[in-house]
């Protein structure tokens, strides 16, 4: 069973760097060396202190009266007001003396509110440090990192203009009629959900026959939607829905008389659309469908009424887009 003894670490004042520092012992069991020996101790704070003042820690641990407590298979180590308990069942004096000097030179070194929290909730824990390595300049000091919440990145407002030229199509009367247009849009909103709106003029009419008769469609369509995008790595996908109002000129061109006449038709609007974006620019491709559940009768004379206008049309367009943030 060991006896604990007591090494008081005591430095005499007004030593000049570099001087011979004596320890004055404390009480030791007479039938049991100290572990560790107390110029084991001052050797180990020499080597933690800078090389131009190699004795500064020796002076401040005896100004707060460093005291090394061998209990056996336990160190205590007091100093400033602090302690600390260390566990040693196999009694190495050399690593007892470097936790010793390396506890007292973490007391009185100026540190931060993290560092002196962690030593505080390490007191009479009997945790044992690892060791420091014996070459160290200066005591390790450790640093609490608190990393900051990242801030999540700000949507940026997206303002966009587009042109393309079309084809609308509308299946009616067992053929297709065709009609060229011009498209514009403009939207706006953030990179993944924009408000769209688009309008198309046509170039010329959708042209069809009934009897001897030639009939002509001028449809001028408007559209609002709201526009989902995806990103697919370089290419973007898209998908938009909402309503469409169409201005549609229905015009008898043959044979004389001539006549017009011009509806509105509202309706609903679908589309989807890939683009590859280069910068500030994109070239895209879409596709969209109207639909006019409220269709128009389409009157001759004498005949009366001969037809109605269509109710679906189908439209692709190939255009540029700008993009400004």
């Amino acid at each position: 069973m060991s006896v604990a003894g007591v090494i008081a670490l005591v430095v005499a004042g007004g030593l000049s760097a570099g001087a011979d520092v004596d320890a004055v012992p404390g009480p030791v069991h007479a039938a049991e060396a100290s572990c560790p020996d107390p110029e084991a101790v001052r050797s180990a704070l020499r080597r933690l202190a800078t090389p131009d003042d190699p004795d500064r820690l020796v002076t401040a641990t005896a100004e707060a009266g460093l005291a090394v407590e061998d209990l056996g298979d336990r160190m205590r180590v007091r100093v400033g007001g602090r302690v600390r308990t260390y566990a040693d069942a196999a009694r190495d004096c050399d690593r007892r003396a470097r936790l010793a000097a390396v506890f007292a030179a973490l007391v009185l070194t100026p540190r931060s509110a993290g560092d002196a929290s962690a030593e505080a909730a390490g007191d009479e824990a009997g945790a044992v440090p690892p060791a420091p390595a014996p070459a160290m300049p200066a005591p390790p000091v450790a640093v609490a990192v608190v990393a900051a919440a990242a801030e999540p990145p700000r949507r940026r407002a997206e303002t966009r203009f587009e042109a393309a030229p079309a084809l609308a199509l509308a299946p009616h009367r067992g053929a297709t009629l065709v009609s060229p247009l011009l498209m514009l849009g403009a939207a706006w909103g953030s990179a993944e959900w924009k408000l769209v709106l688009a309008a198309g003029f046509a170039v010329a009419p959708a042209r069809f026959s009934i009897a001897a008769t030639e009939i002509g469609l001028l449809r001028h369509p408007l559209r609002l939607s709201a526009a989902r995008t995806l990103d697919l790595g370089r290419l973007r996908a898209g998908v938009e829905a909402g309503v469409v109002v169409s201005v549609l000129r229905v015009e008898r061109r043959g044979p004389a008389p001539t006549t017009a006449a011009t509806r509105a038709e509202p309706g609903a609007h679908a589309g989807v659309e890939l683009s590859l974006p280069a910068g500030r620019l994109a070239v895209y491709l879409a596709l969209a469908s109207d639909w006019i559940p409220r269709t128009y009768a389409m009157t001759l004379a004498p005949e009366g009424e001969v037809d109605r206008t269509p109710a679906l049309w189908l439209s692709g367009e190939a255009g540029l887009r700008l993009s400004l943030h």
